[in-house]
């Protein structure tokens, strides 16, 4: 069995499109950055290796992918903001710059990690006015506050951005073409 490390709706619906069988369970893992300590592509790595390790009630042979993302600006990790006023000092922060998303994931069985992969995209918000924020935040605010930047690409998030390199899964919050192809290579997925 499959079993997804995260209760993210994003992940999750990712996965089932990509026609993925799976079980998905909250992982156990606490979320935190070392500012300054780590590298963030490392913490990407590190946070999904932890919260694939994190699932221990596990049959033998069964397969546990663990996911993280991290957002960086000029070396500065950014978190989930915890409200709309945070959220919106967020964005006012990244507005006109670049930023990158560093999307990990870890595949544990049997308690070792046997595949570890990280994507990294890079996004530059366009400067859009502080009247386009205020609309944004008042239609879109509750739904990202889920999403680390504060912004669903695939949705009327697209709209804060005029430049994107990387793929869309890697900014989705799972680089899912690597992982496919891992699955695939297990014999966990048809080739």
């Amino acid at each position: 069995m499959i079993i997804l490390a995260s209760e993210s709706p994003a992940r999750i619906r990712l996965l089932k499109a990509a026609g993925l069988f799976f079980e998905s369970r909250a992982h156990r893992a606490v979320e935190r950055h070392c500012d300054g300590l780590e590298a963030p592509y490392d913490v990407a790595q590190r946070l999904s290796t932890e919260k694939a390790l994190s699932i221990t009630e596990v049959e033998p042979g069964d397969l546990i992918i663990g996911s993280d993302q991290v957002l960086e600006c000029d070396r500065k990790l950014f978190s989930k903001a915890r409200n709309i006023e945070e959220l919106k000092l967020q964005l006012q922060e990244l507005r006109g710059r670049a930023h990158a998303l560093h999307a990990s994931f870890a595949c544990v069985q049997e308690g070792k990690v046997i595949f570890l992969h990280v994507s990294t995209a890079t996004l530059k918000m366009r400067q859009f006015s502080d009247m386009f924020l205020e609309d944004y935040l008042a239609r879109n605010g509750g739904d990202v506050l889920s999403c680390v930047g504060g912004y669903k690409i695939e949705g009327a998030g697209i709209q804060l951005f005029d430049k994107i390199d990387g793929d869309s899964f890697t900014i989705q919050g799972i680089p899912l073409l690597p992982l496919l192809e891992f699955l695939r290579s297990r014999k966990l997925l048809p080739a």
